[in-house]
């Protein structure tokens, strides 16, 4: 019998080719029987790989995978191994199967991703050339919680505003935002937002970390950050914060504003250090007329601060708003500080305060002294008073000026002239939207008959200004009491001699009046004094205020005889500039303004063609050139010229000259030629002859200028001076004898000059033994003629013989006395001046000194002129030479000054001088 079974092949997953099974069929008490059957090979080269658990933990579980190569083992076989997610399982690279081995193990170890995904299946392949790969798979079991990681990327910061990158990370799922919470451990040294949200989809976010200065020395802390959120572990990392600062100390007020007068705040003093012990700390106050604080206080041990008062301190001065500046200092700490604005209470006020406690009427003096309370930033002016200007006197004004807070004055004590005991004054200061300052004053009383002078004004002017003064007495009215008066300066004011102060009266007035002269000598002072017998003089003074204006200096004009040439010289105030003419074809030379310009010009006469010529002074320092002016056609000997004139007082002088009468050969006759274009020669009078000068010159004061003519006596005892005035616009001529004489059979050097500066022009001769004899027109009026007085001669001048002053007369006003005064140069060159002052009981009132001063030294042998060289309207003198040297008078009546050269004088020098002008 038989049976069928099935043989079935098996894959043994193993490349061995075909195989040739043999199939045995064995049955106890049989005989086995067998037969063969090949089984042909079905597998590829692979690799089988086979792992030995299920599962492991990611937290390092270890499971052992095997490869297994289904082909020939003769050789080695290297296997690579990988996984599908080394964040849940690693193995290792390769493995190797060694030769006659148809396997190898490798360990598959679970990995902690720190994610929160559950259980994941890890995939590990193995591969090798030519070979199919072999898989497996294991599970991961999952051991994480949803957890917050934070790392920070700097291990410390600053304090002092220091930053660093916090970052924090989830473990879980990223589909959906995250918010995160954030918290620093201290504050007061770092500090971080208050969350920060992981966006979806993003598994970590970032955010700052910002050091925090405490201002406390405490030295490098460490700070935890801690990340927390919902369902989440928290994620903490520390980070140092290190400190910057150092000891110092801090102060606040718990005010911004206190008032001056008296009000508080609190100040409070910090420190930053530590406090285990007290410490002591100073106060100050940048300005303690503001605001005081204590010495000190004191930080009790523990403790980290103090408080003190400040106390707001009135200084009575309007300053406003005041900002002062509180600092505490302690050893080894900063300062610390604060401002308080201490509000102002004051209003501007003034304080006076006077030095002394009594002064004596008699002139006694004590100090005033007024504070303003308010910035100086401009000037005040003070206005004073004494309740009593009897007793004590103060300026009616005081100015504190800019930038000052205060000013002083002088009270003075005044004498009332009356026993009246001691006497209280109150001195009172006050000012525009000020409150008054006062303060008293003793006044002590003197008992001794005195005179008082005081003046209506303080100044007058010296064209006709007047004052009214009055004087008066301290002791009994019941009898009259003569006062004589006197002024210091009779030059600028004058008074009454005497003054009688009549009974019952204590005071009387008289008039104070201004000499107006012609000076340009600056404002002066005069005082007034008062006397009487057993009386202590008063005395008051007044000012004269000047009304003259300096003018241009004088020019020179003079004639060259040497030459024969006229040479100007123009005035800078420095030197001469000098112009000068050709050589004339002259015999007789004249210097006048002839054209009524104002300049000095020249002219000169020809006694052959009997021509008269111009020379015009431009105006500009140059002359014109000559001009025939007609000429003098009945003729007139050299010598019988008298000069030129401004008879119509017009301003345009002539030539004046003396002619035969035609007919009484005994008389002769006056002439003028006017040098104007087409003028003519002009009788003007016919008078006896024998005259031996005649002088030009104002004599009665109504600015035509007349002519004197001086004619020696039969008898040869006098000379008479008889006047021939202009006496209308046609500058005729009017005699009138007997009108004076000089007690002398001779004069010379005949001059007029207004020599007591009565508006009338004088004379002034000399003997022939040199002594000055002056007339002036002071004798009875001569009505016939307006303002005509006779002439009263008088010796009382100095005698000048010629050898020992060769300079001659020379006359001008040298001092502010307004008089003409006599100037002369001896042969040593000395220059000596004679003042005239004048004695209103002569008839003839000047008194020329006859004790010369020495008032300088010039050049010897030079001509001498005078003139206003400088325009001060003193006269000046000039030596002409080969330089012109001049001579300023200092208007004082004392001297001259030191010699100025005013350079070279045309042509080589003045050479011989026939005429010469200034003007």
């Amino acid at each position: 019998d038989s049976a069928t079974f099935t043989i079935t092949g098996v894959s043994d997953n193993f490349v061995d080719g075909t195989e040739t099974v043999t199939i045995t069929a064995s049955k106890s008490g049989f005989t086995n029987g067998f037969d063969t059957v090949n089984v042909i090979n079905v597998d590829v080269p692979a690799i089988i790989l086979s792992i030995d658990l299920a599962s492991i933990s990611e937290n390092g579980g270890i499971a052992t995978g095997t490869v297994t190569r289904n082909t020939d083992t003769t050789s080695p076989l290297t296997v690579t191994l990988m996984s599908s997610d080394t964040g849940e399982a690693t193995v290792p690279m390769s493995v190797d199967i060694l030769a006659g081995n148809a396997s190898a193990t490798f360990p598959i170890t679970g990995v902690h991703d720190n994610i929160v995904d559950g259980t994941q299946t890890v995939t590990v392949t193995g591969s090798a050339a030519m070979l199919a790969d072999g898989t497996d798979t294991v599970d991961i079991a999952d051991i994480d919680v949803p957890t917050l990681t934070l790392t920070i990327d700097l291990a410390s910061i600053s304090e002092d505003g220091g930053t660093a990158t916090g970052t924090v990370t989830r473990n879980t799922d990223t589909t959906n935002a995250l918010t995160v919470m954030l918290i620093s451990s201290d504050t007061g040294e770092a500090i971080v937002p208050m969350s920060v949200d992981i966006p979806a989809g993003k598994a970590s976010a970032t955010f700052p970390i910002t050091g925090v200065n405490d201002n406390f020395v405490d030295g490098t802390e460490t700070i935890t950050i801690t990340a927390s959120a919902a369902t989440f572990i928290d994620g903490t990392d520390t980070v140092d914060v290190t400190n910057v600062d150092v000891p110092t100390l801090t102060v606040t007020i718990d005010k911004g504003v206190i008032s001056e007068g008296g009000d508080t705040a609190t100040g409070t003093v910090s420190r930053n250090t530590d406090t285990t012990a007290s410490l002591t700390v100073t106060l100050t106050s940048s300005d303690t007329g503001e605001a005081m604080v204590p010495m000190s206080v004191e930080i009790p041990a523990g403790k980290v601060s103090a408080t003190f008062a400040i106390t707001g301190v009135n200084d009575f001065f309007v300053d406003g708003v005041q900002t002062v500046i509180i600092t505490a200092s302690a050893s080894d700490h900063l300062n610390g500080s604060e401002t308080i604005d201490v509000a102002d209470v004051d209003v501007p006020m003034l304080t006076l305060s006077i030095n002394e406690d009594a002064i004596s009427e008699d002139g006694g003096t004590a100090t005033g002294n007024i504070l303003r309370n308010t910035f100086p930033s401009n000037s005040l002016m003070v206005t004073l008073m004494s309740s009593d200007t009897g007793e004590a006197s103060v300026p009616l004004f005081v100015e504190i000026p800019a930038g000052k807070t205060s000013a002083a004055f002088t009270i003075t004590g005044v004498s009332d002239f009356f026993i009246d005991g001691t006497q209280t004054v109150t001195i009172t200061a006050s000012a525009l939207s000020f409150a008054d300052g006062t303060d008293t004053l003793d006044i002590t009383d003197v008992s001794v008959p005195a005179l008082m002078v005081t003046l209506d004004k303080s100044l007058i002017s010296e064209n006709g200004g007047m004052a009214t003064g009055t004087v008066t007495r301290s002791t009994s009215t019941a009898s009259t009491l003569t006062v004589t008066l006197a002024s210091s300066d009779l030059t600028e004011a004058s008074v009454p001699m005497t003054v009688v102060i009549p009974t019952g009266q204590a005071s009387v007035t008289f008039p104070v009046a201004a000499v107006d002269d012609s000076f340009d000598d600056g404002d002066r002072s005069s005082v007034i004094t008062a006397s009487a017998l057993g009386h202590d003089s008063g005395e008051a003074s007044i000012l004269i205020i000047d009304d003259d204006n300096s003018s241009a200096p004088d020019d020179i004009l003079l004639f060259d005889e040497t030459s024969g040439t006229f040479k100007l010289g123009t005035n800078t105030g420095t030197g001469f500039v000098w112009a000068q003419t050709g050589g004339l074809p002259s015999d007789a030379e004249f210097i006048g303004d002839f054209d009524g310009d104002g300049d000095l010009d020249a002219a000169y006469f020809n006694a052959t063609t009997l021509n008269t010529n111009l020379v015009r002074n431009n105006g500009d320092g140059t002359f014109a050139l000559p001009s025939l002016r007609g000429t003098i056609s009945k003729g007139a000997p050299l010598d019988s010229f008298i000069g030129v004139a401004d008879l119509e007082g017009d301003g345009t002088e002539e030539i004046l000259y003396l002619r035969q009468h035609p007919v009484i050969t005994e008389n002769v006759q006056i002439w003028s030629k006017s040098l104007l274009p087409g003028g003519a020669e002009d009788f003007k009078i016919s008078v006896a002859g024998g005259y031996t000068d005649f002088v030009i010159g104002d004599f009665n004061g109504d600015g035509r200028d007349d002519v004197v003519g001086l004619r020696p006596n039969l008898a040869g005892t006098q000379v008479n001076i008889i006047p021939l005035y202009s006496v209308n616009n046609g500058g005729n001529l009017s005699v009138l004898l007997s009108s004076g004489q000089f007690g002398t059979s001779q004069v010379f050097s005949p001059q007029a000059a207004d020599l007591n500066h009565d508006g009338r022009d004088d004379l002034v001769v000399q003997r022939a033994d040199g002594q000055v004899i002056h007339a002036t027109s002071t004798g009875n009026s001569r009505p016939a003629i307006a303002g005509a007085h006779n002439f009263v001669a008088t010796l009382r001048a100095p005698s000048l013989p010629e050898p020992s002053y060769p300079s001659g007369l020379l006359l001008g006003r040298f001092s502010d006395d307004t008089l003409v005064d006599l100037v002369a140069v001896d042969a040593n060159g000395d220059i000596l001046f004679a003042g005239t002052t004048l004695n209103p009981s002569f008839l003839n009132p000047v008194v020329i000194s006859n004790s010369l001063d020495t008032w300088g030294t010039g050049p010897i042998g030079e001509r001498y002129v005078v003139g206003d060289f400088n325009g001060d309207g003193y006269d000046d003198l000039a030596a002409l030479g080969t330089n012109a040297t001049i001579f300023f008078s200092s208007g004082d009546g004392s001297q001259f000054g030191a010699p100025l050269n005013f350079g070279p004088i045309i042509g080589g020098g003045a050479g011989q001088i026939v005429t010469v002008k200034t003007g």
